[in-house]
C-alpha cells in the first residue's frame, strides 16, 4: 500500500480532507467475504489510524452499509465485486475521489483468482466497466495486484 500510494499516504488517508461521504480513497477489492474480512486484519495498524468501511455480504446488509456510508467517509473501502456494484449503483459508493484499487488475485483451493472464479468474474468487470474504469482510463485511479495470501 505504501510503495503504491507514495509519500504522505497516512497522513492523507487519516485525514479524510476532501473526501464526500460515501468517498473512499483506497478500495481493496476480494473474491469472497471471508477473504475480504481477513484482508482488514492484515491491515491492524491502518485500521487504528482511519476508517475501514466493510462492503461485503457476511454479517452485514446492503441498506445498513448504504446508511454507513451515507454518514462518513472511509479512507479504505475492502468488499467483494457484485456488493461494490450494488453500492456504486445506489449511489451510496462514490468513487470520484478515489485513487487507488488493490485487487486481491490470491487464488482459492483450485488455483483459481478473482478473474477467473465464474461468481466473481462478471461481477468485477460490470464494476470495472460501469464505475472505475473510466478514472483508470483519465490516469486518476492507479490499479496495483496483490495476493492476500502470501501476507497471512
Amino acid at each position: 500500500l505504501k510503495g503504491l500510494a507514495g509519500a504522505g499516504w497516512r497522513q492523507q488517508l487519516a485525514s479524510g480532507e476532501g473526501r464526500p461521504a460515501g468517498s473512499p480513497s483506497v478500495l481493496l477489492v476480494s473474491a469472497s467475504a471471508a477473504w475480504a474480512n481477513d484482508l482488514i486484519k492484515l491491515l491492524p495498524n491502518l485500521h487504528k489510524e482511519c476508517k475501514i468501511a466493510k462492503l461485503f455480504a457476511k454479517h452485514i446488509k446492503v441498506t445498513e452499509q448504504q446508511i454507513a456510508l451515507t454518514k462518513g467517509s472511509p479512507a479504505v473501502a475492502v468488499g467483494t465485486p457484485h456488493r461494490l456494484t450494488q453500492l456504486a449503483g445506489m449511489g451510496a459508493l462514490k468513487l470520484g475521489k478515489l485513487g487507488l484499487v488493490l485487487i486481491d488475485v490470491a487464488p482459492d483451493a483450485k488455483q483459481r483468482t478473482i478473474l477467473d472464479i465464474q461468481e466473481t468474474r462478471g461481477d468485477f468487470w460490470t464494476f470495472f466497466q460501469q464505475h472505475w474504469g473510466p478514472l483508470v482510463a483519465s490516469k486518476q485511479t492507479r490499479i496495483g495486484l496483490f495476493d492476500s495470501q502470501s501476507y497471512a
